[in-house]
């Protein structure tokens, strides 16, 4: 019999960031602890400042932590080779950014905006029917 799969996706346990600023030490995040269940919905709320992007770099494998460990699906991204730290961008986290800029924002017709969300919901649905089936992060 198989084990069941962990329904945990992301732990984080004592992650910390840190940016040399010239002789500046910067603390962008310090004993961070976050565990994440799979298929489950978060926000990330606080003031400017506070390491929201820096935590979201973190956990879209953007940028690794000065200190702590990350674990993704179970896998400790530190030990991932820049090809698999690709490979799980690519399939295993969608960004969403706060100024996307997908769109030109200049006035369109209506139809030509019509047409652009119906390519940009075919690609989504397309990237998202391919990612779960790798092998590697299953």
């Amino acid at each position: 019999m198989v084990a069941p799969a962990s329904s945990t996706l992301i732990e984080m346990h004592g992650i910390e960031r840190t940016y040399i600023m010239g002789d500046n030490k910067v603390y962008a995040l310090r004993g961070v602890d976050l565990t994440i269940e799979r298929g489950a919905s978060i926000a990330i709320m606080g003031q400017s400042g506070s390491g929201k992007s820096t935590l979201m770099n973190i956990m879209g494998c953007l940028d690794q932590p000065t200190k702590g460990k990350y674990l993704l699906n179970g896998r400790n991204v530190a030990t991932l080779s820049k090809a698999a730290l690709a490979d799980v961008r690519g399939r295993m986290i969608g960004f969403v950014f706060q100024s996307f800029n997908l769109l030109s924002r200049t006035a369109r017709s209506r139809t030509s905006r019509c047409r652009s969300c119906i390519r940009a919901s075919a690609v989504a649905r397309a990237t998202t029917a391919r990612w779960p089936r790798s092998s590697a992060w299953a």
